[in-house]
């Protein structure tokens, strides 16, 4: 499994702004940790 950061996250979140629009960066963070909960990976504080 692999790890990934709330930083790491919240970086991807900023990044993808853009595309998703009608959402804060917290909701966006929320949003994309779901997605890559799904896919396996294992999210650290």
């Amino acid at each position: 499994m692999g790890k990934i950061s709330r930083a790491q996250l919240q970086e991807i979140a900023q990044t993808k702004a853009a595309d998703m629009t009608g959402a804060d960066i917290e909701a966006m963070t929320r949003s994309i940790e779901g997605t890559a909960r799904s896919m396996g990976l294992v999210v650290e504080d």
